[in-house]
C-alpha cells in the first residue's frame, strides 16, 4: 500500500502507508497483478470485501482481517485556504488579522489539471496577503508526471527539476522555464511514507534546490519509468527502462527522500488546515 485516500474505506478501516495486501477475499495475492487485485476490490457501493493485510512495520505474524464497506470516491486532488497564523495558534481568542498569514494547499495526488490549479491558488493566495506558503503531499500517491514537474516550475524559475536515468547513467533531464509564480516566498513541504512517485519528484526538486524545507516522515520510494510490454497470451510484463533522480542525482526508488526536518508528530490530514500549517511551521523554525 502506497497511500490511502483521506475518507476512503481503506483509511477509515485502519489500512496504512506500508501495509502489504496479502489475501482479499478468500484469495490470496501472491502472484497477482495489481489490475487483478484492483478488480477484486472494486464494486457496487454498500457492499463488503475482506481485506487482509500484513503491518509495514511489523513482523510475518503482525496482521490484521479488515471488512471494507465500498463507496463512491470523489478525488480532489487541490484545496487550499488562508490561515491567520495568529489566530491558527491561539484559536478562537485571537482576533481575524492579528498575525502573519500563510497560504495551506493540500495537494493530494496530480491529474493533468494539478498545476493549473496550483498554480491559481498560489495567485489567489498571495493576493489575499500570505507571506509563505505549506504545500502538503502527505498520502499523495502521484500521478502524472508531467503536472508535478509543471507544479514545480511554479515555484522554480531556474534549475532542473529531476534527472532521468537508465543503467549507464544520466540519459535526460527536465529544467525549470523561467515561469515561476512565486519563486522567493518561504515554502515548507508536507511529506510523509505515502508521499510517492510524481510526488516525490517534485518534493525532491524543491528540496535540492533549496526553495523549500521538506517537513515530516520519509518518503515511499517509488521512482521506476515502467513500460508494459505485451505477451503473446494477451497478458503483459511491466519491465523497467528508467528512474528518477532528484536534480542531486539522487535516486528514489527504494529509498525515498529524507525530510530536512523528521517528524510524526503533525495534525492528521483530517484536522483543520491551518492547524496543518501552524505545526509545520513550527517544525521549520
Amino acid at each position: 500500500v502506497v497511500s490511502t485516500q483521506p475518507g476512503s474505506p481503506a483509511e477509515k478501516s485502519g489500512v496504512a502507508s506500508n501495509d502489504i495486501l496479502l489475501q482479499i477475499d478468500d484469495r490470496s495475492t501472491a502472484g497477482m497483478s495489481l489490475y487483478e487485485a484492483a478488480a477484486l476490490l472494486k464494486g457496487e457501493k454498500g457492499t463488503h470485501v475482506s481485506v487482509k493485510v500484513r503491518r509495514g512495520a511489523g513482523g510475518p505474524s503482525d496482521t490484521d482481517t479488515l471488512d471494507l464497506e465500498r463507496s463512491a470516491l470523489k478525488r480532489q486532488a487541490v484545496s487550499s485556504k488562508f490561515c491567520d497564523l495568529a489566530q491558527a495558534e491561539a484559536g478562537a481568542d485571537a482576533s481575524p488579522g492579528s498575525g502573519q498569514a500563510a497560504g495551506y494547499i493540500r495537494l493530494g495526488s496530480f491529474s493533468d489539471l494539478t498545476d493549473v490549479e496550483v498554480r491559481a491558488a498560489v495567485t489567489r493566495l498571495k493576493s489575499e496577503g500570505v507571506s509563505e506558503y505549506v504545500m502538503d503531499m502527505r498520502n499523495n500517491g502521484g500521478g502524472s508526471f508531467e503536472s508535478g514537474v509543471n507544479v514545480a516550475r511554479i515555484f522554480i524559475n531556474e534549475g532542473i527539476i529531476v534527472n532521468i536515468a537508465d543503467s549507464k547513467g544520466i540519459k535526460d533531464y527536465v529544467e525549470a522555464k523561467n515561469a515561476a509564480e512565486d519563486a522567493e516566498s518561504p515554502l515548507t513541504v508536507v511529506v510523509n511514507g505515502g508521499t510517492a512517485s510524481a510526488a516525490e519528484v517534485l518534493a525532491g526538486a524543491l528540496k535540492d534546490n533549496k526553495r523549500a524545507t521538506l517537513v515530516g516522515e520519509k518518503t515511499f520510494g517509488k521512482g521506476l519509468i515502467q513500460t508494459l510490454v505485451p505477451l503473446s497470451d494477451g497478458s503483459g510484463v511491466a519491465v523497467s527502462v528508467a528512474k528518477y533522480q532528484t536534480p542531486n542525482e539522487i535516486d528514489i526508488n527504494k529509498k525515498g527522500i529524507m525530510p530536512d526536518r523528521v517528524t510524526a508528530d503533525l495534525p492528521s490530514l483530517a484536522e483543520d488546515p491551518c492547524a496543518i500549517a501552524a505545526a509545520a511551521l513550527r517544525q521549520d523554525k
